[in-house]
């Protein structure tokens, strides 16, 4: 687990504990908390696949920017 999402744990944790009547804030620290899941995921697939090229590059930054 990368820094990113254990700070990001710790954030939810807190909001969580300190805030349980701010849906808003806690909903926010969720996101957070996926969202540095997944590039801790993609870090480690990335790292671990071959070199890519440029179209396979670009074909797959559409797929993040939820482009079909």
């Amino acid at each position: 687990m990368g820094a990113k999402t254990i700070a990001a744990r710790g954030r939810l944790g807190s909001v969580s504990r300190r805030h349980p009547d701010q849906p808003d804030l806690i909903a926010a620290a969720r996101r957070e908390l996926a969202a540095a899941k997944l590039e801790d995921y993609i870090r480690r697939v990335v790292d671990g696949a071959p070199e890519l090229d440029q179209q396979r590059l670009d074909r797959l930054a559409l797929l993040l920017r939820g482009t079909p």
